[in-house]
């Protein structure tokens, strides 16, 4: 196929080229080879099972070691919250309160997940301002229909009039609701790192997000930093950065041809996790924490996750001190054959590596 001139320039301009694109394609209408597996990840096999004591000496060497290393949370925070509200879009752009009533909208398109949105919204992190924001805006709002009141109340949820938040990133939606507070998945993430990802009193914590949610977060961040450092007596530092624009991928029809939005312009989707190697590869740190914006749990939890994740540090601080050491030793001039054999068995029973040459 061929673009023509504005898309050539659209293309351009994300930093692609058409024969880029065009790979793209190639490889949507050829389909993905699936990945040949070697073997099952098991214990003992890529997997390692740690007792109590091997935990704790992994715990107690990531706390010895930390003060001398450059820690960094990182956390991929561009994800938009649009997927999170399907059920709720598909209510607003089809539902008719004149036509029908709402339970039979509900039963005749099996939106079941709508009832139960409906029937559990107290519970959400998100009500307190979202009935604020309703009873400023409708003041005969008890007076409507179930029907009518329902359609105000997902409306002024994700519309721009309202909260806004069907185009708001996942991390800045409530998402855990507390006594006095509701917190966001940006604000779990920061309180969390804390624990595990802190040294000499302070935190670093990089994002990655979309630019046009850079004034979002900055707002977020000024209004949330002041606890989490209260909470946590400890210093946060905040940076982020962005997907670059050329590991995006053109949007396909059904039949594989470029989707075009209303004004004819070609669409492009950003890539997925893997596409923020190269913004992971720009921190300089000794030792990083990843962590997806929405995996997050509720504060009272954090302490178990973090002891799990000294574990892993620990780990991997233990691992990379024999692996330096064994370098060291192993170029200096004729190393012994004890330790060969020694370094030979640390890559297979630590390092999984089976294939270690016998040249080695």
């Amino acid at each position: 196929m061929e673009f023509n001139q504005e898309d050539v320039l659209q293309i351009e301009a994300l930093g692609l080229s058409t024969q880029q694109v065009l790979g793209q394609l190639e490889m949507f209408r050829r389909g993905f080879p699936p990945t040949i597996l070697a073997t099952s990840a098991i214990i003992g096999n890529g997997i390692e099972n740690l007792s109590e004591s091997e935990r704790k000496q992994c715990i107690d060497y990531f706390d010895s070691q930390k003060s001398k290393k450059d820690l960094v949370k990182f956390t991929p925070a561009s994800g938009a919250a649009t997927r999170m509200f399907k059920k709720l879009y598909q209510f607003i752009n089809h539902y008719d309160s004149e036509q029908e009533s709402l339970k039979e909208f509900i039963e005749r398109n099996r939106l079941f997940g709508l009832e139960e949105f409906l029937n559990g919204i107290s519970h959400f992190a998100f009500i307190n301002p979202l009935r604020k924001e309703i009873r400023a805006r409708y003041t005969d709002y008890k007076f409507k229909s179930k029907g009518e009141r329902c359609m105000i109340l997902v409306n002024t949820l994700l519309s721009n009039e309202g909260l806004n938040y069907g185009n708001l990133p996942k991390g800045l939606i409530p998402f855990h609701k507390y006594t006095k507070y509701a917190t966001t998945a940006f604000e779990e993430q920061l309180y969390e790192g804390t624990f595990y990802a802190a040294s000499s009193d302070s935190i670093f914590a990089h994002f990655t997000f979309s630019p046009e949610h850079v004034d979002h977060f900055k707002n977020e961040f000024d209004s949330i930093k002041n606890r989490v450092e209260k909470k946590t007596r400890k210093e946060v530092h905040v940076s982020y950065s962005f997907q670059e624009s050329n590991t995006n991928t053109i949007a396909v029809t059904i039949n594989n041809e470029p989707y075009r939005d209303a004004q004819g312009r070609l669409v492009f989707r950003p890539a997925g996790h893997g596409a923020l190697l190269e913004n992971l590869n720009d921190v300089n740190s000794d030792l990083i924490f990843i962590k997806n914006i929405d995996n997050v749990i509720a504060e009272e939890y954090v302490d178990t996750i973090a002891q799990y994740k000294k574990v892993l540090a620990g780990k991997l601080i233990l691992l990379q001190d024999k692996m330096f050491y064994f370098l060291d030793q192993l170029r200096e001039d004729n190393p012994s054959e004890a330790l060969i054999s020694e370094a030979r068995s640390f890559m297979w029973n630590e390092l999984y590596l089976k294939d270690v040459s016998d040249s080695f």
